[in-house]
């Protein structure tokens, strides 16, 4: 950008000579600072110019939190895309085109909306251990809406963006805190929570639940709704289970441990799943292409169980991801033990499939050239991993 604006620097040595002072444009545009060459501020000259020709603008404080721009810009009625930059910046610097609500929190800084203090249960006493949160899920048809399971049996629900928080689970008994949540695609009122036995269904956006599976020890980890919301997939320790009524009733698929589970963001009868596998002790790779009735198992370039010793094997666990980026991108995070020789720390590593699963790849292998840690180099967040 600056060497496409270098050719203005000889027009401003001119036009400097011919006015005979170096800050000639100050001179010529006195109302705004430097004249508008360097440094000024670009709000204080939008201030100045009449409204009528001024794009829609928000100016946003130094410091402001997530919460407060977010407010704001709704105040603004700001649509995207927007564009973003500095209000003092030169030749494009540090200007962001964000096209999508996606974008949005890449570009604000995060903040801490607690909670920040622990209280004794029933007691106003406080205490110094931490509340988990264990897991999370945003609204598709209303991205207003998100879902929270903490450790402590509690589901909380903000409508505002994540601004605020209330409670909508003190009409339930749970156990084993939430370990799993999802509000249905197609309807921001339907809500599930599941805890380690119970499953449980809302469908007045949390004032009231219902019962639709319960199973001793089931330890649900994951849900899965394809965007109509009328397929519904759930991984547990008890194993994979399907739904064909949005969450009504549900049906064991397999009785193995399941770690997670995820529908294509570009094919509605695509669905992934990370498997435990009893015998190899390691997490395998499941497709279905038709809505989750039918599975199989896809090997090529996942990880190996039979490349060492079985019994140095294990299994620690394993999440997956999906991007509506990219439906054929996936990335599947492995735990665990895979004895070649090289200390894992419990971290097999990060695979990558760029077929829709089809293949997959270990971008960052070890020294040893397979899976396992430690990892070095340029990916230094990876150098140690410690898992319990």
């Amino acid at each position: 950008m600056w060497l496409a604006n270098a050719p203005v620097i000889f027009i401003w040595l001119w036009f400097a000579l011919r006015a005979r002072h170096l800050f000639f444009f100050s001179a010529a545009n006195p109302a705004i600072e430097t004249g508008g060459v360097l440094g000024e501020s670009k709000i204080n000259i939008l201030k100045r110019l009449p409204q009528e020709v001024v794009p829609k603008t928000l100016f946003i404080e130094a410091g402001s939190s997530l919460s407060e721009v977010l407010r704001a810009m709704d105040a603004t009625g700001l649509n995207w895309p927007v564009i973003a930059k500095p209000n003092v910046g030169e030749r494009g610097f540090l200007v962001k085109k964000l096209r999508s609500e996606a974008e949005k929190n890449r570009a604000v800084q995060w903040e801490n909306l607690g909670p920040f203090y622990t209280w004794r249960e029933g007691q106003a006493q406080e205490v110094s251990w931490q509340v988990n949160v264990y897991s999370l899920d945003q609204s598709q048809s209303n991205p207003d809406v998100l879902l929270a399971g903490t450790e402590n049996d509690a589901v909380f629900k903000s409508d505002d963006h994540g601004a605020s928080w209330q409670p909508v689970s003190d009409s339930i008994n749970t156990s084993g805190g939430i370990r799993a949540v999802a509000v249905l695609p197609s309807n921001e009122n339907v809500l599930f929570a599941a805890d380690n036995h119970t499953v449980l269904r809302s469908e007045d956006g949390g004032n009231s639940w219902t019962e639709v599976l319960f199973l001793a020890n089931l330890k649900t980890t994951a849900f899965a709704f394809s965007p109509s919301g009328q397929t519904g997939l759930l991984s547990s320790e008890k194993g994979l289970y399907r739904s064909a009524d949005a969450g009504l009733t549900w049906t064991t698929l397999s009785s193995e441990k399941c770690w997670d589970v995820k529908f294509s963001t570009g094919d509605a009868n695509t669905a992934f799943a990370l498997v435990s596998d009893a015998q190899t002790k390691l997490c395998k790779f499941m497709k279905s292409t038709d809505g989750g009735q039918n599975w199989y198992q896809v090997s090529n370039g996942w990880i190996d169980p039979s490349a060492n010793s079985l019994s140095d094997n294990k299994d620690g666990g394993a999440k997956l991801a999906v991007t509506d980026a990219d439906p054929n991108r996936l990335y599947a995070v492995l735990l665990g033990q895979y004895n070649d020789g090289v200390n894992d720390n419990n971290y097999l590593g990060v695979y990558r499939s760029d077929d829709g699963g089809e293949s997959w790849t270990l971008p960052n292998a070890n020294a040893n050239g397979g899976p396992g840690g430690p990892y070095a180099g340029a990916h230094s967040c990876l150098v140690t991993f410690w898992f319990n």
